[in-house]
């Protein structure tokens, strides 16, 4: 079953437009991750974010079935999604499966040789393999490091045997000894883990930190797999970000900052993702003093100028978070930012929970020229989160004075309480007076601010825009919806006369029976045809 599956979902382009495609590999970017696929006898089930989309094959071909259902009038963006998911996951499975077989095989036999040596005979053969690898000795040490506990910086040593410094005569990393830094980044990588589960902080601090310094500078300067070595600096960094959350002696406590000091203080550190690191985790700790906090930002405010344009914001985040601590020290780096910068820190800052560190920004920002619109919704953003919808409401009414696009502008106020957001119904329609009639009746008809909605109806009087939503308004108010076609039909048959007028009119109430108000069109025939007595087109048109 899985092989039909996955040989099918290998051309998945042929199958969608390109950009549905396109969009759909952008989204599942984001959302891999998260994506959860089960198995069910002929078909699988794959859930993203809110909606669940079953994928099976009839005919030969894959048939994808939504929940909710994707109108048909819209891109397929999420039906792409869990076809590159669901190849995904047959691919690792069958990668997965294959290994496991040779896995199997070699082992047994392995066993089966092993079993039948002597152990002198062994170590014999070991160390004539060790005379052929130059590399045998290190690949040894990394297994069995754990056994030298007596040893200084011995995780350093150890990988400074293959990651020397760069110089004329090595430019590049020999591929022999590439492959060696792989093996040992990878056992490091299993013997971290087994150190944290077991709670060996004392241990693992100096493996974290000779990983995270190596795979930097290895990263910088030689030209190697970029990807692979982020992925390594990333887990490293991530288990040193799971021990600092910890409970740590004060000792400790103090020796973990002095590493981190260490290493944002190494010209060739630039990381990208400020998340997987302790930044945000010891920044608030008591330790944390004022000297060590100028001692971090004097070693980032040089990285600044070197840096290039994408690797300036996790650490313009870092300092925000540190320099918030003290007020003073924020004159001091903030300077060196453009307003765009100050933004995405903002932003940054949000998006990692540092509220201390948001309003101190925000404080110095707050009278910048051409920061207004982005920095009213970055506030009222902030407020949403930590539950002050009053206050975000405030500021998102400041951010709709800039005209952000509809669909942004609804997407951000549909998180409101219902009820307060209908408290603010009437300044919010006002705010929306530079937006066009059909975009304002959008806004107020999904955030259901119905009031407003009649408002802005009654004031224009468009019958396109009322045919729109006059179901909706049926069931919220019936009788404004009759005083509206009565006054509508009314004023229409006074400015415009004949035949055509006429034939309008009819359209008009034959869209009231089709929308259930059968009775009401029937009584505003009788009444036109009083009113209007002297129009005998009317009184003689058949569709009324």
């Amino acid at each position: 079953m899985e092989s039909s599956f996955l040989q099918k979902l290998l051309f998945l382009e042929s199958i969608f437009n390109e950009n549905e495609f396109l969009e759909g590999e952008e989204r599942y970017d984001t959302l891999s991750d998260s994506i959860k696929i089960k198995k069910q006898r002929s078909k699988f089930l794959i859930s993203i974010e809110e909606k669940e989309i079953e994928v099976s094959i009839k005919k030969g071909k894959l048939v994808f079935a939504a929940e909710p259902p994707t109108p048909k009038n819209k891109p397929r963006v999420d039906e792409v999604v869990s076809a590159l998911a669901l190849r995904k996951f047959l691919q690792d499975a069958e990668i997965a499966k294959k290994n496991q077989v040779r896995k199997r095989r070699s082992t047994k036999k392995s066993d089966q040789i092993l079993d039948k040596i002597p152990h002198e005979q062994l170590i014999l053969f070991l160390r004539r393999y060790a005379r052929k690898d130059p590399h045998f000795e290190i690949k040894l040490l990394s297994n069995f490091i754990l056994q030298y506990s007596d040893a200084e910086h011995k995780y350093d040593k150890v990988l400074e045997k293959i990651i020397k410094p760069k110089s004329e005569h090595s430019p590049k990393l020999p591929q022999k000894s590439l492959q060696t830094f792989y093996f040992m980044l990878e056992s490091f990588k299993g013997q971290a883990e087994d150190l944290y589960s077991l709670q060996k902080f004392d241990e693992l601090l100096p493996l974290l930190i000779a990983c995270i310094k190596k795979t930097a500078y290895a990263s910088k300067v030689y030209e190697i797999n970029q990807d692979k070595l982020e992925a390594y600096n990333s887990t490293f960094h991530d288990i040193l970000d799971r021990m600092c959350k910890q409970e740590l002696a004060p000792s400790f406590a103090v020796s973990v900052l002095n590493h981190i000091v260490e290493i944002v203080t190494l010209s060739y550190y630039f990381p990208k993702k400020i998340t997987n690191s302790a930044y945000h985790t010891l920044y608030k700790h008591p330790l944390l003093d004022k000297a060590n906090i100028v001692e971090i930002l004097d070693a980032l405010k040089l990285k600044f100028a070197r840096s290039e344009k994408i690797g300036r914001l996790p650490l313009q985040t870092t300092a925000a978070m540190l320099a918030s601590r003290y007020a003073s020290t924020c004159e001091t780096y903030f300077e060196y930012w453009n307003n765009q910068e100050h933004i995405h820190v903002l932003q940054n800052l949000l998006d990692l929970g540092c509220d201390e560190a948001c309003d101190v920004l925000t404080g110095k920002l707050q009278y910048t020229e051409g920061l207004e619109k982005d920095l009213a919704l970055v506030i009222a953003e902030k407020e949403l989160r930590i539950g002050n919808e009053k206050s975000a409401i405030k500021h998102y009414l400041k951010w709709i004075n800039y005209k952000p696009k509809v669909f942004e502008l609804i997407k951000r106020l549909e998180r409101i309480n219902p009820e307060i957001l209908d408290e603010s119904g009437k300044a919010l329609y006002q705010q929306l007076g530079g937006y066009k009639i059909e975009e304002q009746a959008k806004v107020l008809s999904r955030l259901a601010l119905h009031t407003q909605l009649k408002s802005l109806l009654q004031e224009h009087m468009r019958l396109d825009i009322m045919q729109h939503y006059d179901k909706s308004l049926l069931i919220e108010d019936a009788d404004f919806v009759k005083m509206f076609y009565t006054s509508w039909i009314k004023k229409y048959l006074i400015e415009h006369f004949g035949d055509k007028s006429v034939q309008q009119v009819g359209k008009v109430i034959n869209h009231l029976k089709s929308i259930g108000m059968k009775q009401f069109s029937e009584s505003l025939k009788s009444e036109l045809k009083k009113e209007f007595n002297e129009r005998k087109s009317l009184k003689n048109q058949i569709t009324l």
